[in-house]
């Protein structure tokens, strides 16, 4: 059996990558694909990988892996392949480390004969803007209570832009790691459709329900979900405000085309990076360029607007007193049920 493991990077389609192995697991099944989970969940009852930073830690990894032989021998199915997808991989400060364990893993493993890292990379201006967005605004994955600033974001992940790097520390020169870019994937039809066909496995019509799995929240009620975030002393799950938003039915009050992180910024991450690129699409024998050369995308920059947020604010409370009232018009039936209910036994006891 194939070992194949999907290592991100995150912000090209990994999400509904993850929903579409999670949910279509028995049709993977019986195309001879087995979805091992995120956290390895799916073969594992108790998983010993709690976070998806466990996946950088070794001494979890060989637990969960001892664990995985032991589970796979009590299976009857044979295998094509096994997948595990998880973008933590790609961000990971030990990536060189983490690939070679799983080398000397699949020598000694009695299941797996061999190994395969994916990796999916997106242009580092487009990938910046739609990062800072989700994990530092609706994700806000720093642990302090602040929210980053876009350029103190840049900064911070600056080392993830290195996609040489990367392709280099999961050792691309050994053959292990096959790379492709975010472009190929959208030309494709998106990220299912993309897998499917390189896991080998027919695509169905039903599939397209995986092509929007993110709550898709514009610049005013993303930074919303941070303002709620920035109370929170670590890292926050995207859904967790969003439920509110979708309660109160609010609606996005900005304009399209509105950017987090500058033009001057992307630009300046464009160019800087440029040439890198060339040379990583020759590394990996892409003739025509790894990347679109499309220009980097222009708009307004976002800004803090007040009153859109007194708006949503209002609009969060209306509901949230419609939600007690309802709640009180509930409570005060059941109390009249109870005391019908009350008088009722009493009456049978004086019968009696």
């Amino acid at each position: 059996m194939e070992l194949i493991i999907h290592i991100g990077m995150g912000k090209t389609g990994t999400t509904a990558l993850q929903s579409f192995l999670d949910n279509e697991k028995e049709r993977l099944m019986n195309s001879g694909v087995l979805p091992l989970g995120i956290r390895l969940q799916e073969i594992l009852v108790n998983t010993p990988i709690i976070s998806q930073g466990d996946v950088c830690d070794i001494k979890v990894l060989n637990e969960a892996f001892g664990a995985l032989e032991h589970e796979l021998g009590k299976k009857s199915q044979v295998f094509d392949k096994a997948i595990w997808s998880n973008e933590a991989f790609s961000m990971g400060y030990n990536s060189r480390e983490i690939a070679n364990y799983f080398l000397r893993y699949v020598e000694r493993s009695k299941y797996f004969k061999s190994i395969k890292f994916v990796l999916v990379l997106r242009r580092q201006d487009e990938w910046v803007e739609s990062a800072y967005k989700q994990w530092a605004l609706k994700h806000k994955t720093n642990a302090e209570t602040y929210i980053m600033t876009p350029d103190q974001y840049v900064e911070r992940n600056k080392r993830l832009f290195e996609f040489q790097d990367i392709v280099d520390s999961w050792l691309y020169s050994e053959g292990v790691l096959d790379v492709f870019s975010y472009d190929d994937v959208l030309n494709d039809g998106g990220i299912v459709n993309y897998f499917c066909k390189y896991f080998g496995v027919d695509y169905c019509a039903s599939f397209d329900k995986y092509s929007n799995v993110h709550e898709s929240l514009g610049s005013t009620l993303s930074k919303l979900v941070s303002l709620y975030n920035r109370g929170r002393v670590g890292s926050v799950l995207p859904g967790e405000f969003v439920g509110v938003i979708r309660d109160a039915g609010l609606i996005e009050l900005g304009e399209d085309g509105v950017f987090f992180v500058s033009y001057e910024t992307r630009k300046a991450i464009f160019d800087r990076y440029a040439e890198a690129n060339q040379s990583l699409a020759k590394i990996l024998g892409r003739s025509d360029g790894f990347f679109s050369d499309r220009p980097v995308k222009k708009g307004k920059d976002f800004e803090f607007d007040p009153e859109i947020y007194f708006t949503y604010l209002s609009a969060i409370c209306q509901n949230q007193q419609r939600r007690i009232e309802n709640q009180n018009r509930r409570l005060h039936s059941l109390e009249e049920q109870m005391g019908e209910l009350l008088t009722l036994l009493k009456a049978r006891s004086g019968d009696e």
